[in-house]
């Protein structure tokens, strides 16, 4: 319930941004609860979410939103400085720059939103959009180990069919608690962080931290 009150928070303040069904974001975002909130948010609003790495560059991110043609991104301070305005006479995509509020007390850039300040305005309900099932709802990349990276996209039918991913590869359903410990850039974090297993009703576990294959084998029994 709480993410669901959220993310129609953070819907409402990317509709008002100019946001429409379709349009691409780019989110490049840790292991971090607002990560969940915001892809929820561009699956009620229509929006395409284009999910990124965090090892991202400037150059990557570039070729991500001149590839797709982003509209927007949604990131924490820590990267917004690599999502600067085009140069001069150059053609830019992104219209909506937002951040969301983290802890380490950085201050958001001119001309960004304060995605969590602006959503603390707004209701907690959203009608959310109806998406057909054959339309693009979600756009990830390949790592470009053969040359550069491949956008690909999935339509709306395929969030929902990747809830058997996790009945009938993963075994899990209502009352487990997944721990999938990939990049929320990777394809990976799609079904085994966030519609696989929510769509059979199973909790999942998010950590944001350095990797260290002890303890998080501790961390798993706790």
């Amino acid at each position: 319930s709480d993410i669901a009150r959220r993310s129609a928070q953070y819907a409402q303040v990317l509709a008002r941004a100019g946001l429409r069904p379709g349009d691409r974001v780019l989110v490049q975002l840790p292991r971090i609860a607002q990560w969940h909130v915001a892809m929820t948010a561009c699956t009620k609003l229509g929006l395409v979410p284009v999910p990124c790495i965090g090892m991202l560059t400037a150059h990557d991110v570039q070729y991500r939103i001149d590839h797709c043609e982003a509209a927007a991104v949604i990131t924490t301070q820590s990267h917004a400085g690599k999502y600067q305005p085009a140069a001069p006479g150059r053609c830019h995509s992104l219209r909506v720059r937002a951040c969301v509020q983290t802890d380490d007390g950085a201050t958001v850039p001119d001309g960004w939103l304060a995605l969590d300040v602006e959503a603390d305005r707004e209701a907690t309900d959203f009608a959310c959009v109806d998406t057909p099932v054959e339309s693009p709802a979600i756009l990830f990349y390949t790592s470009g180990s053969t040359g550069l990276p491949k956008g690909v996209t999935h339509s709306a039918r395929a969030l929902w069919a990747w809830r058997l991913s996790a009945a009938c590869w993963q075994g899990i359903g209502p009352g487990d608690l997944n721990w999938c410990t990939a990049d929320t850039g990777w394809s990976k974090s799609g079904t085994g962080v966030l519609f696989a297993p929510w769509g059979v009703g199973a909790a999942v576990m998010f950590h944001d931290g350095d990797f260290n294959a002890q303890r998080r084998l501790q961390r798993s029994e706790e």
